[in-house]
């Protein structure tokens, strides 16, 4: 039992953070307060068994959701590169050099440590959060809350993850299946400064 991500579906079973569905939470949380440019930051894809996706799955919930929900993207998607803060910082640099001035109303970044270095390559620019731009960041990592301004992010529950795994390897066991399983666990926002939700 994989967790987290799972190279071979077909092989073992996982238990996954639902990030098609957080993509979709923080879209409606930006849509919400009235914000129609939404950016997204991301980093490179990944294998899937024999498969390489091009683009992570968080980038490709980000398409697949405004396209649906008619939101342009057209010179607002920034991804590639390993997920680091160093990463960010260059993405933020990208950004800062091909936007300018003219910011959406909110990013997306697909993890914390991008969302770290962005922040600082926004700051160093004199592009300040939220006051230009917004950003709601995916994973709850300790440094979400130390960072200025601090970041409103989903929260990813490791212990949840865990037990679910053990709770599934044990009935595989139990009951010798040869069937994989694959179970998505929502994430849930954690408000701070770098995005303040609209009251519900």
């Amino acid at each position: 039992v994989f967790i987290d991500v799972n190279p071979a579906p077909n092989l073992f079973s996982s238990v996954q953070p639902d990030l098609l569905q957080t993509i979709l939470d923080a879209l409606s949380e930006a849509r919400a307060r009235g914000m129609t440019r939404i950016g997204f930051i991301g980093g490179e894809g990944r294998m899937m068994g024999t498969y390489e996706y091009p683009e992570d799955i968080r980038t490709m919930a980000y398409r697949d959701w405004c396209e649906r929900l008619g939101l342009e993207t057209a010179g607002l998607i920034f991804t590639g590169g390993q997920v680091s803060v160093e990463t960010g910082r260059k993405h933020g640099e990208t950004i800062v050099a091909k936007l300018g001035s003219n910011m959406p109303d909110c990013f997306i970044v697909a993890t914390d440590s991008l969302a770290v270095g962005v922040i600082q390559a926004f700051t160093k620019a004199g592009i300040l959060v939220p006051r230009d731009v917004s950003i709601i960041s995916i994973n709850n990592q300790s440094i979400a809350q130390y960072i200025s301004p601090p970041l409103t992010t989903y929260a990813i529950d490791q212990a949840a993850l865990a037990r679910n795994a053990l709770l599934m390897l044990s009935q595989s066991i139990s009951f010798n299946d040869d069937i994989t399983c694959h179970t998505m666990l929502s994430t849930k926002l954690v408000a701070r400064e770098s995005f303040v939700p609209a009251k519900h």
